[in-house]
């Protein structure tokens, strides 16, 4: 009976560590979300996910960022930002304005 509850630990131990490596597309935007700079000034920041692919490594994924004035009036700007996303490193790529 002892035997049987050490073993069971242990395979919840090893299933538990793998499943906190695996990373699906939710997490990974995610992570992304939380990296992507608002608008400065007193600009409102929309941020639209353009796409999220997954990788040998991990995800890509890119966002589309309107800014534009608080009220809806005047000019709108929008930057692209392409992030590469793995378990542990968020990185950005690449950013067009």
């Amino acid at each position: 009976m002892r035997m049987m509850c050490v073993i069971l630990m242990v395979v919840v131990l090893i299933s538990g560590c793998a499943s906190e490596q695996s990373m699906d597309s939710d997490a990974a935007l995610d992570k992304v979300m939380d990296k992507v700079p608002t608008c400065g000034a007193s600009l409102g920041t929309i941020n639209h996910v353009v796409e999220t692919m997954e990788n040998e490594n991990g995800f890509t994924v890119i966002i589309a960022q309107d800014c534009e004035p608080e009220h809806g009036e005047g000019p709108q700007m929008r930057s692209t930002y392409t992030y590469t996303v793995t378990s542990d490193l968020v990185q950005l790529v690449d950013m067009k304005r």
